[in-house]
């Protein structure tokens, strides 16, 4: 390429330069008229056809992702139960008792339950707290409470004759 001579600080457009003329971006080619050749393939439109492709034959078919096989699941699971364990003696503070318990262990008396006795605490704090609703009604005067004219076997409901459970 020629590099045009300079005078007085001006320049002259050369001659073969303006004979040219720069192809637009909407250039047209008339009938008939070819475009040149693309030139050499490009590599990477070389390798992208089997780049792509090759996702697909390397993955399984689709059914193999239906559902995960039981040895999977399995695992899962034992994670998942290790997972909540941990929370829950993290939350629940199961290790702080523990703590507790470790360094108060003369202070405190294991002893065995005795299942009837239980149940008879449970029972006669179930009796009286019955009790104390049964007087409750009675001595409020509501309207559940039989007049003193109707005979007790009136019919007023359950409610206005509370038996003992």
């Amino acid at each position: 390429m020629a590099v045009p001579a300079r005078t007085c600080g001006a320049s002259r457009p050369d001659p073969a330069r303006t004979a040219l003329r720069w192809p637009s971006r909407g250039s047209r080619l008339g009938p008939g008229a070819r475009r040149p050749a693309a030139g050499p393939p490009r590599p990477l439109a070389l390798l992208l056809p089997p780049l792509l492709l090759l996702p697909l034959l390397a993955a399984p078919g689709a059914s193999a992702y239906s559902f995960p096989q039981q040895h999977t699941m399995q695992h899962w699971a034992r994670r998942l139960e290790q997972e909540i364990d941990g929370v829950m003696r993290i939350f629940g503070g199961v290790q702080q008792l523990r703590e507790i318990y470790k360094d108060n262990r003369n202070l405190f008396e294991v002893q065995e339950n005795e299942p009837q006795k239980l149940v008879e605490k449970v029972a006669g704090d179930i009796e009286s707290l019955l009790d104390r609703k049964v007087q409750a009604l009675k001595g409020d005067g509501c309207a559940c409470q039989p007049d003193a004219d109707q005979p007790i076997g009136s019919a007023q409901g359950p409610a206005a004759h509370p038996q003992e459970i």
